[in-house]
């Protein structure tokens, strides 16, 4: 659960509305709560299907890696988390190795979808460290239509 400035907030105001249509687009309702009712729906969710650490699937208080495995994962330390060829830059936070490999893994292809945030923010924030806005273009490797059918999702 993610705590706030020390209470429960109020749970009103925010709630689903329908965006007004422009003049060539249909109008679209949005499905989640926004503002305050988001951050209650959120919590809500959090209590029926607590956020767990993408590593070791032991539940936390929030989104985001537990205090055992933030020590143990495998950092990439130094001027390793940086690799060149060319004109094509990319950085990684952690080794590929143990609970890296097997929490990547659990996300990819065991439905760990809730990985997908904390696993985010570790990409956010090295991408952030290494380039400090200096890219022009972030991407993925596309998965073909055979993976992405069996796997039920494009992990991006």
């Amino acid at each position: 659960m993610t705590a706030s400035s020390g209470g429960i907030p109020a749970c009103g105001g925010g709630w689903p509305t329908v965006e007004k249509a422009s003049e060539n687009r249909v109008a679209v309702d949005t499905i989640r709560p926004k503002g305050t009712a988001m951050k209650c729906y959120d919590r809500f969710l959090d209590l029926l299907f607590p956020p767990k650490c993408p590593f070791c699937a032991k539940i936390v208080d929030r989104a985001g890696v537990c205090p055992k495995c933030e020590k143990e994962l495998p950092w990439i330390e130094g001027k390793g988390v940086l690799r060149e060829e060319g004109i094509l830059r990319c950085a990684a936070p952690l080794w590929y190795e143990a609970l890296v490999r097997e929490g990547i893994l659990r996300f990819k292809f065991r439905g760990a979808s809730a990985s997908a945030r904390a696993l985010g923010e570790m990409l956010a924030r090295c991408v952030a460290e290494e380039f400090g806005g200096e890219f022009d273009t972030v991407t993925w490797v596309p998965v073909s239509r055979l993976r992405k059918f069996r796997r039920g999702y494009d992990q991006v």
